[in-house]
């Protein structure tokens, strides 16, 4: 079962109902984008956040021009990182 709303059964639908049921299922599918946007900004987007923000970390230790509270701020990043992946990617 996928976490984000599908529209095939709406689609389908849509395609033989008369013009106040294609009003109302272009609503029931507005708002299940609307979930689905949501969903992903719940549950992708702080994954993403995170792993970019390691990624920049890592160059920035691994940047020898970095001074060192930079590097020590960049330290920081990664283990904050690696707690939130081990809390939530299981």
């Amino acid at each position: 079962m996928s976490k984000y709303f599908g529209y095939r059964d709406d689609i389908d639908e849509f395609k033989y109902s008369s013009g106040a049921g294609k009003l109302g299922l272009l609503g029931k599918m507005a708002l299940k984008t609307v979930a689905n946007v949501g969903i992903f900004a719940v549950t992708e987007l702080p994954k993403a956040m995170i792993n970019e923000a390691a990624e920049k970390a890592g160059r920035v230790i691994n940047n020898e021009n970095a001074t060192d509270e930079q590097k020590q701020k960049a330290r920081k990043v990664l283990d904050t990182a690696d707690q939130f992946n081990q809390k939530y990617n299981k």
